[in-house]
């Protein structure tokens, strides 16, 4: 008679337990994480594709109890425009001028307003499918957020890092597709 035994079987669920037990508690960590955030300094590669053209930008946003502002770093012909941003628009500033900024077709987003939106995002949106996979060399949660900016509905795609709930980079899909991918290079968070 053949013994047959779970050990094997038993011993893979344990090892797989604590992976799903990360992704399990990604909602309530990345809401509690963002909601009380009170300052942030990201520098973000923002790459913006119009339909006709794709566009890139580096990008330095700021948010404190005072202000929420982004400054362009890259390309350097526009290198120094910052644009505050506040309830219901966004000023665009350089040199004492000051001018709207623009959207993306269909989105009603300005590629300048891509990380303060993403932002808003983590800190209000509504999380609909997440889970924990090895991206862009480290564990990650990945988190897909439904959101409406403009009265347009877009699903954006997060990478968090596990240990620091740092985000990694981010991808903002309308009508399917990818319009906003931003790439994060230095976080800081408190």
């Amino acid at each position: 008679m053949k013994k047959f035994t779970f050990a094997p079987m038993i011993i893979a669920v344990l090892l797989l337990f604590p992976a799903c037990n990360v992704g399990g508690e990604a909602v309530p960590r990345l809401h509690e994480f963002y909601g009380s955030m009170r300052y942030a300094t990201m520098d973000a590669r923002v790459r913006a594709d119009f339909g006709d053209r794709v566009v890139e930008y580096l990008l330095r946003y700021n948010l404190s109890l005072e202000e929420e502002s982004v400054e362009v770093l890259e390309p350097s012909e526009l290198a120094g425009i910052r644009v505050v941003l506040h309830e219901g628009g966004s000023i665009l500033q350089f040199d004492g001028l000051s001018l709207e900024t623009g959207a993306l077709p269909g989105t009603g987003l300005s590629p300048l307003e891509a990380v303060p939106f993403a932002v808003q995002t983590w800190r209000e949106g509504h999380i609909v499918a997440y889970g924990t996979e090895n991206a862009f060399g480290t564990q990650a949660i990945r988190a897909v957020y439904a959101s409406t900016h403009g009265g347009i509905e877009h699903r954006m795609v997060v990478w968090f890092d596990v240990e620091t709930m740092h985000p990694l980079r981010s991808e903002t899909y309308v009508d399917g597709a990818n319009i906003l991918t931003i790439t994060f290079l230095q976080v800081e968070l408190g």
